[in-house]
């Protein structure tokens, strides 16, 4: 029987707002209307709670909770929905650096200042990449917390995209998709349409479909 579980809240579903440079325009920065904080879970202040969610560990939906937390199992537990593939313990869920493929993101804090500071490990984020598919961080499955190559996205305004599934079964049809993603706007291919700001300050080249 496990103690009483640390809980965690999902960050996500992500579809995550991206920054669009149209056209041959000069640079700029656009702040998207669809912003959000990321929820955050309190691990306990257990002996235990240095391993909560480290790389390699699962998550299963938490049957006490409500909306997305989460709380660890192992990885043989039938209820294990994902597995931690990266474990932060600094840095925002809400610009996490995790792999590309990532489903979606765990933002964790510790219950106090006092907790945070005794234990920097007890705060942070995990990326986590689902046990089962469909795999929302997969190229073109209009998820995850990263945009990459073989995503689409449409756009709202003349400021802003989102990402949206490739084949049409999100609530937006695509209008774009990324053929790649580049240090700057020069090393993007010909048939680059638009240009979108992606993590890690990249462009991602996308062309008109």
């Amino acid at each position: 029987m496990r103690n009483s579980p640390r809980r965690i809240s999902r960050y996500g579903p992500v579809l995550p707002l991206v920054l669009l440079l149209v056209g041959c325009a000069p640079s700029q920065g656009f702040t998207g209307s669809g912003a959000y904080t990321p929820p955050s879970g309190s691990p306990s202040n257990s002996p235990s709670a240095a391993a909560f969610l480290a790389a390699g560990a699962c998550a299963a939906h938490d049957r006490v909770g409500t909306g997305g937390s989460f709380h660890q199992v192992s990885c043989d537990d039938p209820s294990a929905v994902a597995r931690v593939t990266v474990r932060r313990a600094t840095g925002s869920a809400a610009s996490p650096d995790c792999p590309d493929t990532t489903d979606f993101v765990l933002s964790i804090s510790g219950t106090s200042a006092a907790q945070a500071s005794a234990r920097p490990d007890a705060q942070g984020y995990a990326c986590l990449r689902d046990l089962r598919p469909p795999h929302p961080g997969d190229p073109g499955m209009g998820g995850g917390p990263n945009t990459i190559v073989g995503d689409c996205v449409y756009t709202e305004d003349s400021d802003e995209a989102e990402e949206t599934a490739c084949d049409g079964s999100g609530k937006h049809p695509p209008q774009y998709k990324v053929i790649a993603v580049v240090t700057g706007r020069a090393d993007c291919p010909r048939a680059t349409s638009l240009y979108v700001g992606v993590q890690h300050h990249k462009v991602g080249c996308a062309r008109k479909l």
